[in-house]
């Protein structure tokens, strides 16, 4: 954040940046009177691959993930992120609000305890998880944030290097691109389905949303349809529903 807003104030400009603490939080404000952010982007301000005209995350050229991995690395640290702005030209302000470290209460289960969507860390540790995008930057983006909620994770840019993946181990979550430069993500979801002795949850992660995209989606066979910005948390909750003794049983 403090990067964001150097970049984005002219020279001459100010930054700011004050800290602040109660008995239960801290507070880090990042404060700039650089070049601001639009009424209609900033609710938008934290989606993945969100776009706007010299924004915090795209002005020099970025792919609108940043901001949303800041968003996601605060909260698993049980925190929260706001951003204002008056308007373009403006500048803009953060604030980052952190708990404090207390030793804990109790002490820790001996058991791996579920987690709130139903999956243990263990059993996200168990599931492949699958992410086909020849933009390498959003590929890195998704297979983090998926890395971060416990999954096992393997990336690839190209139709090719995925089928030799999914060859390798058995995948149990494929997020596919369609718009790929050798194989289409639809003949790449056929030749994945060949290739396991299970069905794997098939995630079609796409630009195209009109309604006969939809239809082409469902005809090949994807399991679900997320059309770019990614809702994160309903992709999280598609992959916390996932189950290897729920997998259905490969089917020429």
């Amino acid at each position: 954040m403090l990067n964001n807003a150097c970049k984005y104030t002219d020279p001459g400009g100010n930054v700011c940046v004050t800290a602040l603490a109660d008995e239960r939080f801290a507070t880090v404000t990042i404060e700039d009177n650089g070049s601001g952010i639009s009424p209609d982007l900033l609710p938008h301000i934290f989606d993945l691959f969100a776009q706007g005209e010299r924004t915090l995350d795209r002005a020099h050229g970025g792919l609108g993930i940043g901001l949303s991995l800041v968003k996601k690395l605060v909260e698993l640290h049980g925190g929260s992120i706001d951003i204002t702005s008056p308007g373009p030209g403006r500048g803009a302000t953060v604030s980052i609000r952190l708990p404090l470290c207390h030793a804990p209460e109790v002490s820790a289960p001996l058991h791996d305890e579920p987690s709130v969507a139903g999956l243990s860390h263990a059993e996200r540790a168990s599931l492949h998880v699958l992410i086909v995008d020849d933009n390498k930057d959003a590929a890195d983006s998704l297979a983090l944030l998926c890395e971060s909620e416990g999954y096992r994770v393997n990336v690839a840019y190209c139709a090719n290097d995925a089928l030799a993946i999914a060859e390798a181990e058995p995948v149990d979550a494929a997020l596919l691109d369609i718009g790929l430069p050798d194989t289409d993500g639809y003949e790449l979801a056929r030749l994945i389905r060949l290739k396991g002795e299970v069905r794997p949850v098939l995630i079609a992660v796409t630009g195209y949303g009109q309604a006969d995209d939809h239809l082409r989606v469902q005809a090949a066979g994807f399991d679900h349809h997320l059309v770019k910005p990614v809702d994160i948390e309903y992709l999280m909750s598609l992959l916390a529903e996932m189950s290897p003794a729920a997998a259905s049983p490969h089917v020429e």
